[in-house]
């Protein structure tokens, strides 16, 4: 999942570069801090529009997980290809809203995965691990969508990083059954 959505999160404030700074009153707002605060409020936005009676059925329907991670990538993509008017800047917040609200639907269902696969005296050494994964496959993404971002476009940095970990975090997730079976023959 970090490799999927790390080159939209790296490639965020080059976005909001892009667009001239808010003038509000007296106030000028850049317009990248708009947008990290549009993808805090997706992520606290997520977990809120999950009903947790429907995680259950989730494990059953890996293939939402797929579409949801598609959605954060195709959203940051039209984020990404806006051009530099305001009403797009207002397109690019509301697409970077959705998309976080997409990415934290899939966090609240694998942190759950977590606690419903590991025993209880597994799950502080899984939790550390999978965080300390996480923040070196981010860091590695982030290096590398900006030298991609760098040498050729926004872009093609989101495209050529998100799109061959979708279709690994697709095999993978598709693989392993809802029970956890599968996991030895990947």
């Amino acid at each position: 999942m970090a490799a999927c959505t790390g080159s939209g999160l790296a490639l965020l404030s080059a976005l909001g570069e892009r667009f001239t700074s808010l003038h509000f009153v007296s106030f000028v707002m850049s317009v990248t801090v708009l947008l990290i605060f549009a993808r805090t409020t997706g992520q606290s936005t997520g977990s809120f529009v999950f009903p947790p009676a429907l995680i259950n059925d989730f494990f059953d329907m890996n293939y939402i997980l797929i579409g949801l991670v598609s959605a954060y990538i195709g959203l940051y993509a039209i984020a990404f290809s806006t051009s530099l008017m305001t009403a797009d800047l207002l397109l690019a917040v509301l697409l970077v809203i959705l998309a976080h609200i997409a990415s934290n639907i899939v966090f609240v269902i694998y942190n759950t995965a977590v606690f419903k696969h590991f025993s209880a005296a597994e799950i502080p050494l899984v939790t550390v691990r999978l965080n300390q994964l996480t923040t070196i496959i981010l860091m590695l993404v982030a290096v590398a969508a900006g030298k991609i971002a760098t040498e050729t476009s926004m872009m093609l940095g989101l495209i050529f990083l998100s799109l061959p970990s979708l279709a690994l975090l697709a095999l993978i997730v598709l693989t392993i059954k809802p029970d956890g079976s599968g996991i030895g023959s990947i």
